[in-house]
């Protein structure tokens, strides 16, 4: 295909370095162009931002063609961290034990929302709760307390509702440090709406010790990238970007726990497979409209002292560690947008694994 015949892609979100390293990769081969400052609508690939997609434009230019873009209508129904509560709620997964206990509160709405049950839970022995709002990224506002009404005081002065979830006060540490960390997997569902689970999964770890004691210190129990950079002059201390990856983790678990990291996986997987079960419906396929989607879901996990597995909370627009991100990509554009335009087989990469999902 020559560049003049070549087909187009926008990039229109200037915050995403998976989908900046995806355009530039395109645009390395012969059969792409970049539209993102002409006719930006006007492509075969958009990629845009998670929470301004401009459907009705992209819409008028379609016509005959098949256009991707890399999100899923109605996939915030897991992103956000209420709305990831009451579809789990909805299909009967709330009590899973791999979901920490969670409340929703609203400000203004004592009479609806999950404040009495909370307010029980938390005085049963004194229990610590961490307080996320619906929206929150980056750990911003996050906090850790045992007070009930400091939550609802908190609530109570801000306009967004708040998952207030159970807080796990027993977490595996790492022996260099005695540490927090979170898992962090990516997982990559298709136009057809088939789950790809990556590999390789980074370790997202804390620069302080962890300290039940102490809930101030975020940095003590935030494995968040940004807060720990701004925050403790310990970042990079013990790893390079405060991360560790799969292989070197895989040894620790064996070493230190006695823990299999291919056990974990397998956890991991039927987590992601039972959360984007919930969506189907509400992003359901049609072969034959010329508008199609695919997603790039970010899942966090946490481990306990006896190797369970949390689910955290899962970004509907993830960044990539920058180790692993010229691969990813590279295996992304084998799995999904060569086989969608014609470019490449029907292979999928070895760094992918399809999971499975339920029929709920």
């Amino acid at each position: 295909m020559s560049k003049s015949n070549a087909l187009t892609v926008t990039l229109a979100d200037e915050n995403s370095s998976i989908y900046a390293e995806l355009l530039r990769q395109l645009l390395d081969c012969p059969n792409w162009n970049d539209s993102s400052n002409s006719n930006r609508f006007k492509c075969d690939l958009y990629l845009g931002e998670r929470n301004n997609l401009p459907f009705s434009q992209l819409s008028i230019f379609v016509n005959n063609k098949k256009l991707l873009v890399n999100y899923y209508r109605g996939s915030n129904v897991i992103c956000k961290k209420c709305q990831l509560v009451r579809s789990l709620r909805f299909f009967k997964l709330d009590k899973s034990n791999w979901l920490p206990t969670s409340f929703i509160v609203s400000p203004g709405r004592a009479n609806c929302d999950d404040r009495s049950d909370l307010q029980l839970f938390m005085s049963q022995g004194s229990r610590a709760c961490i307080v996320k709002a619906t929206s929150g990224a980056k750990g911003d506002g996050i906090f850790i307390t045992d007070d009930y009404s400091r939550v609802i005081d908190h609530v109570e002065q801000q306009k967004s509702s708040f998952v207030v979830q159970e807080y796990i006060t027993d977490p595996l540490l790492l022996p260099n440090g005695k540490r927090k960390f979170d898992i962090r997997c990516w997982v990559v569902v298709t136009d057809k709406f088939e789950a790809f689970f990556y590999k390789k999964g980074v370790v997202r770890t804390c620069s302080e010790p962890y300290d039940m004691h102490d809930f101030s210190n975020k940095v003590s129990h935030l494995s968040n990238h940004c807060l720990q950079e701004e925050l403790s002059e310990n970042f990079g201390k013990y790893e390079i970007n405060n991360e560790i990856f799969f292989d070197e983790f895989e040894a620790i678990l064996k070493e230190s726990f006695c823990f299999e990291l291919s056990r974990i996986c397998e956890e991991l997987k039927s987590v992601a497979a039972l959360c984007l079960s919930c969506i189907k419906d509400k992003c359901r396929i049609y072969p034959d409209e010329s508008m199609q989607f695919f997603q790039v879901f970010g899942f966090d996990y946490m481990l306990d002292v006896n190797g369970n597995v949390y689910l955290l909370e899962i970004n509907g627009a993830p960044a990539c560690a920058e180790k692993l991100k010229t691969e990813f990509v590279t295996d992304l554009i084998a799995l999904q947008i060569n086989p969608f335009f014609g470019l490449g087989d029907l292979k999928c990469p070895s760094n992918f694994e399809q999971i499975l999902l339920h029929d709920f």
